[in-house]
């Protein structure tokens, strides 16, 4: 019943355990250019930029330790090389001890508001 929802949402969703992509939609193909084995073969770890790592680590053991992570943010790499930011929401299961988890691609948002903070911050023309 709920599978379609997995399968058709623009959202990337996800179930995770401490190391690894259980399960991806094809959201996660479409946006980070792998396939869903590649995905799942190999740690997430490997495909997060490497200063995000250790926050990354620090909000999943905040999960495994109960607490809900309603937003976070890190850069993955696409296959092709570039870095997409995602933004989070994650919750743990207790049942199985599994993560499941939501994010959302905001590459273009965040370059939109820097872009408006670097308007908003320079100096006009005629000071």
């Amino acid at each position: 019943m709920f599978k379609k929802f997995f399968e058709i949402s623009l959202d990337l969703l996800c179930i995770v355990n401490d190391e690894y992509f259980l399960k991806v939609n094809p959201a996660f193909t479409k946006t980070l250019g792998y396939s869903i084995d590649e995905l799942t073969s190999n740690s997430y770890f490997d495909l997060i930029h490497p200063s995000d790592i250790e926050e990354s680590r620090d909000i999943f053991q905040k999960l495994l330790n109960g607490i809900d992570v309603s937003h976070f943010e890190n850069r993955y790499k696409h296959k092709d090389g570039h870095y997409i930011i995602l933004s989070w929401s994650a919750v743990l299961n207790l049942e199985d001890n599994l993560v499941y988890a939501v994010a959302r691609d905001v590459t273009s948002l965040k370059h939109k508001e820097s872009m408006l903070c670097l308007l908003y911050t320079s100096p006009s023309p005629r000071d």
